[in-house]
């Protein structure tokens, strides 16, 4: 049994094998009557012949490779995508952090009957504003 043969690499139309017992193979389109290399003892040859087509197998090579590299970028894109999600969420639990020990402060300050009562000045300002900031800039590496 021979293999299937491809469509024609010119017209796109329906491949046939000729030929006889003798050793005089050949497969021609039925459409353009192109012919692919010469005769051939056995129908298995020809039909390799035919089917062999060099430059459209480096070319569907190359696209396969490119889909593998689309696939690849895509698994990339995902993951940078999930890791800034976690940089974010880290950011916002250092901020929340942050706004509730300002918000501890600014309560503190405000109630001189509490033992830890202080004024808020511009130090505390300062400390602050770089608490903020610092919660703002952090990125793990």
């Amino acid at each position: 049994m021979t293999e299937q043969l491809k469509p024609c690499p010119f017209c796109g139309g329906e491949a046939v094998m000729l030929g006889e017992d003798d050793g005089m193979y050949q497969c021609v389109c039925r459409n353009c009557e192109s012919v692919q290399g010469g005769f051939y003892d056995f129908p298995e040859e020809a039909a390799f012949a035919w089917n062999t087509r060099p430059l459209e197998d480096a070319l569907q090579k190359e696209l396969d490779e490119a889909r593998e590299a689309q696939s690849f970028l895509k698994t990339e894109a995902m993951l940078d995508a999930q890791r800034e999600t976690l940089v974010l969420a880290a950011k916002n639990k250092m901020l929340r952090v942050a706004l509730g020990d300002i918000k501890k402060v600014v309560e503190d300050s405000q109630d001189k009957q509490n033992p830890s009562y202080f004024d808020l000045d511009a130090k505390d300002a300062v400390f602050i504003l770089e608490t903020i900031e610092n919660a703002l800039l952090w990125s793990p590496k």
